[in-house]
């Protein structure tokens, strides 16, 4: 079984983000694995060594440097082999210009799943993994809790949902984007890390991949960062003085009331 699996590079989540001239400010920034991409990795290496008979992990991801920088350290977690799709056309994509760009590589690439984080935390927007599948054809389940694939190429998904769990069994080919704790991330391996280094790597450019894109669906027209919070004000005294001076605050000071 081929099982892909979907990574971005998202600033650490530590980082200050600073806003200038409209445009988030990216110097200085150190970028990491997408959190979630994290799950969606660690499901594919199980899924892997659950199946065994010659399965493959591969992540693929989108972008230049940083991209780059992160996908070397997929390595250590002991995937297979990387493809990264770099090129200057490829870059400040919306949501579905990365859909597309994927869906153009998927259709050279034999796969039967593939796997993604079910957000990318720098934008939050939740779109490129589900665009993929509509582009490809292909079943999508979203916010997986538990995936479990077999040789046969049967597929069963659990998610949460208002009543409780909703399972669903599905054929691959498909599309599933993970949610927070569906597993525990395993870390880098010094042993990985140097096998690492002989595994096959691939860069894909606009022409490998078979497609530029032309102009954007989406377009952010500006960043603004939120404002400053005042700081908090604590009101000291018996519960007769401080109630009327709260409510005093926020009818007259704030407007709440």
């Amino acid at each position: 079984m081929k099982i892909f699996a979907l990574m971005k590079a998202v600033p650490d989540t530590e980082s200050v983000i600073e806003v200038k001239d409209g445009s988030i400010d990216t110097s200085g920034l150190t970028y990491v694995i997408n959190p979630y991409d994290e799950y969606a990795i660690e499901q594919a290496l199980q899924t892997r060594d659950k199946i065994k008979d010659g399965s493959e992990v591969a992540v693929v991801s989108v972008g230049g440097e940083n991209a780059r920088k992160t996908i070397e350290k997929t390595f250590g977690l002991g995937i297979d082999m990387s493809y990264q799709l770099s090129d200057p056309a490829f870059e400040d994509l919306d949501p579905l210009g990365v859909a597309q760009v994927l869906a153009s590589f998927f259709k050279q690439v034999e796969f039967d799943m593939i796997l993604a984080g079910r957000v990318g935390v720098d934008d939050d927007q939740c779109q490129v993994a589900v665009m993929l599948a509509e582009l490809l054809g292909i079943p999508h389940i979203a916010v997986a809790t538990a995936a479990d694939a077999d040789a046969s190429g049967a597929l069963t998904v659990e998610q949460e949902v208002d009543a409780g769990k909703q399972v669903v069994g599905l054929n691959l080919p498909a599309v599933v984007t993970v949610q927070k704790g569906i597993n525990n991330p395993r870390y880098a391996s010094a042993i990985m890390i140097m096998k690492g280094k002989k595994k096959p790597r691939e860069i894909w450019d606009a022409a490998k991949v078979g497609f530029t894109p032309d102009g954007k669906a989406c377009e952010v027209v500006e960043y603004i960062a939120p404002p400053q919070r005042e700081a908090g004000r604590m009101l000291t005294g018996e519960l007769e003085e401080t109630v009327p001076e709260l409510v005093r605050i926020l009818s007259d000071e704030k407007k709440l009331v």
